[in-house]
């Protein structure tokens, strides 16, 4: 079922090899793509750059980067999205990495227009539902970065769901 009513361009197979990434067929940044994709619930575009994908249970993670951050700067913020493809109700509930003193869930602080707070409890993900971690939104905050995280460079996060378990994905580092 999809929410958004805008056409999808279709291409045939002869096309296949000589085709524009989806970012362009749709006129918007690959980012924003990825978001499409968690909204409209479509399969989820295989050769834009940002797409990192991880799969753990019912969960499947894709579009895991990173804001790059000048030499002296140790703090960053990590994004990326999931859908729940399952019947049950999930949770991501914390976040470390190697990479970094500490990993924290950020939500909007609803007393506050531009201010970010710890996420207590989490991020509740319903069956068959989707959360985005992104730049204004939730995402992952990285603190005390080991070394800094410039574009290109990639920093590796472990994930632990309520249900589904752990997995480590890599935050790749963009300049946004």
């Amino acid at each position: 079922m999809r929410l958004d009513r805008r056409p999808l361009h279709v291409v045939q197979p002869e096309q296949a090899r000589h085709r524009p990434s989806p970012a362009v067929w749709q006129g918007e940044s690959p980012r924003r793509t990825y978001v499409n994709w968690v909204q409209t619930l479509d399969v989820p575009p295989r050769d834009l750059s940002p797409a990192q994908e991880a799969q753990v249970g019912a969960l499947v993670l894709i579009g895991a980067w990173a804001r790059a951050v000048p030499p002296d700067a140790r703090t960053t913020s990590g994004f990326f999205a999931v859908r729940n493809t399952g019947t049950i109700p999930d949770r991501l509930v914390s976040a470390w990495s190697g990479d970094a003193e500490l990993v924290q869930l950020r939500e909007r602080d609803p007393t506050s227009a531009t201010a970010f707070r710890r996420a207590t409890e989490g991020f509740p993900l319903s069956p068959g539902g989707a959360l985005t971690l992104e730049p204004g939104g939730p995402h992952l905050e990285l603190t005390g970065l080991r070394k800094p995280l410039g574009a290109g460079d990639r920093v590796r996060v472990a994930l632990r769901f309520e249900v589904a378990g752990d997995v480590t994905i890599e935050l790749r580092g963009h300049d946004h």
